[in-house]
């Protein structure tokens, strides 16, 4: 954990380049919108990236959540034989899940 207000300012401090190229026309929007909110386009584009991480981040753990949610359910689904062969009579029932078994082919042997 960061200590010091100097070592909070170190850490708070841009420290790697990344290097981007942009049409003239995009360069020109983007130092426009830039200059309308009173920053430089460097910090806008620093403050871009970063919330664009920060949005990556949520939706990743928004996913693994949904994932092992997901996961959860199903297994309760395939350790009960009762809900799998409920839930295999309702497909069988459904025309299209029958055309697609059908639809298969078995490996030639």
């Amino acid at each position: 954990m960061v200590g010091t207000v100097a070592e909070l300012d170190q850490s708070r401090r841009r420290s790697v380049e990344v290097r981007v190229k942009l049409s003239q026309g995009l360069s020109d929007e983007f130092s426009a919108i830039a200059e309308a909110r009173g920053l430089l386009p460097a910090t806008l584009a620093a403050t871009a990236l970063g919330e664009y991480v920060e949005r990556h981040r949520q939706q990743a753990s928004i996913t693994r959540m949904v994932a092992l949610d997901a996961s959860k359910r199903m297994s309760g689904v395939f350790t009960d034989p009762d809900k799998l062969a409920k839930i295999m009579s309702a497909a069988l029932a459904e025309p299209s899940v029958v055309a697609l078994i059908n639809d298969i082919k078995a490996p030639e042997v």
